[in-house]
């Protein structure tokens, strides 16, 4: 058990009214083809992707959709450099972008099989793969793709790369194929697994994950030369997996599962499902902000706050520190109206952990031992009018 903490939450500046408040929510009415991609830009931006070449993109965090022309193929996978240059595979054409997705440009390459992803390390080197097992690598930003390598395997599903010369790919009956000299060889290493494996991602050069079929979830602390088991919390297929930092991380799948971890893939957790159709891909841009898209086309979103509207108020400010909280803490409210409050903690996943009701003094002490390290959300709540969100995190 953890030392009694304690967290200063000083009651600060801007308060909020609810409108809605939700972790994972259901966007409604975009679409109902099946969405294969999706890509978080930023907080605002993110595109979706799928069957014949379907393209949206949001520039008010999910709100509203607009359509976007690019290609009657299947959109397979979307990346971003930065928040203006972009590419995505559809058949057997890459498309780029430099406006942040709101028009996309064809180059020419030469594929026998439909691409089924794309990677960029960095700027200038990128790399695309086909189903076939054809891997692609561009030297000059993307602006042209040259055929570097085949791999010979069971119906190549996902690639990505931890470094311009770490990569690793996936496919069907457990294929794993893996690269350290920027693809121009690649090794066949054994998960031991025979599953068919659908996706996978690096956190560092180093460290990269993978998910598969009967919720296979797997990781390689060396490139993708070993691999080890973890425990998904699941037997559902798992067909996607994206970690926005080397400790933070989601897999999605079918039935509408979704695992997330934040150590690294130590421990992985369930979070409630609010669909049961397969989601097919995920993606986040920070912790706070993420999609994931599915069959029918399903779309959730993720967001710390989402339909909350600013007021300003006077009556009561709110600050949080220290944040992160290592060892103790005070929870004090500048309440010059001496109106009753409330706090209620939830994890990442949107499960509640704790609430605080009823508390008329303007300080209060929260007792961490309840609380594994991680970050969380709190909701301040005074006298049921005014309500702030923000976050904080238990080291």
């Amino acid at each position: 058990m953890k030392p009694l903490s304690f967290i200063l939450l000083t009651i600060f500046v801007i308060f909020t009214t609810p409108h809605t408040y939700a972790q994972w929510e259901t966007i409604n009415g975009v679409t109902t083809e099946r969405l294969f991609a999706t890509y978080t830009i930023n907080s605002q931006e993110a595109l979706i992707g799928g069957k014949d070449g379907v393209l949206f993109k949001t520039n008010d965090g999910g709100n509203t959709w607009t359509t976007i022309s690019t290609t009657n193929e299947d959109i397979d996978d979307i990346c971003f450099m930065d928040d203006n240059t972009g590419f995505l595979v559809a058949g057997s054409s890459i498309f780029k972008t430099t406006n942040g997705g709101n028009s996309w440009s064809l180059i020419a390459v030469t594929t026998v099989g439909d691409l089924v992803g794309i990677s960029f390390p960095t700027a200038q080197t990128g790399y695309a793969c086909s189903e076939n097992g054809e891997v692609l690598k561009s030297s000059d930003g993307g602006a042209s793709w040259q055929e570097i390598n085949t791999v010979s395997g069971q119906d190549i599903s996902a690639i990505d790369f931890g470094d311009d010369q770490t990569g690793v790919i996936v496919g069907g009956s457990g294929t794993v194929f893996q690269t350290a000299d920027g693809g121009t060889t690649w090794q066949e290493t054994s998960p031991g697994v025979a599953q068919d494996l659908n996706d996978v991602c690096f956190t560092s050069a180093a460290n990269v994950y993978l998910v598969g079929d009967e919720g296979i979830l797997m990781h390689s602390p060396n490139g993708g030369t070993d691999w080890a088991n973890q425990v998904s919390l699941t037997v559902s297929n798992l067909n996607a997996i994206c970690f926005h930092d080397e400790q933070n991380g989601y897999a999605a799948g079918r039935d509408g599962v979704i695992v997330y971890t934040d150590n690294a893939g130590n421990l992985w957790n369930s979070v409630t499902p609010i669909t049961t159709e397969r989601l097919l891909a995920i993606h986040f841009s920070d912790a706070g902000h993420g999609y994931a898209v599915g069959r029918e086309g399903i779309i959730l979103r993720y967001s710390v706050a989402t339909g909350f509207q600013d007021v300003d108020d006077e009556k009561a400010r709110v600050l949080v520190c220290p944040n992160p909280v290592q060892d103790e803490g005070i929870i004090k409210i500048k309440n010059h109206h001496n109106l009753p409050w409330q706090v209620e903690i939830i994890d990442l996943s949107g499960s509640h952990v704790k609430t605080y009701e009823n508390i008329t003094s303007n300080e209060m002490c929260l007792e961490t031992d309840a609380f594994k390290s991680g970050m969380y959300i709190y909701t301040v709540k005074v006298a049921d009018q005014q309500t702030l969100t923000g976050k904080f995190v238990i080291q």
